[in-house]
């Protein structure tokens, strides 16, 4: 939470209390690499159309074995996205529409 209240210049002890039932308010994921091959489990609800291009770029996953995984326990919940955009006071991408 410190890095998100830095990053957008909040006090991060409010941040924490207003999101504090709100831990899957942005996109979530997990990278494993389990014999070899890096899997990206996603939510598939990322609102930026090159997320996966995004993600292979900044693991630098580039021409490694790699496979992406939807796993429904990385899904945003629903109010949790529009409850992170009002504690920050900006629309992320549409995340809470």
């Amino acid at each position: 939470m410190v890095p998100l209240a830095a990053a957008w210049g909040r006090d991060a002890r409010i941040l924490r209390r207003r999101l504090a039932l709100c831990y899957t308010g942005l996109p979530r994921g997990r990278l494993s690499r389990p014999a070899g091959t890096f899997l990206v489990f996603h939510g598939d609800d990322a609102p930026i159309r090159t997320w996966k291009e995004l993600v292979v770029e900044r693991f630098r996953l580039s021409g490694r074995k790699m496979k992406f995984v939807f796993d429904e326990h990385e899904t945003m919940i629903p109010g949790h996205p529009r409850a992170v955009e009002n504690a920050l006071g900006a629309r992320l991408y549409g995340l809470g529409s």
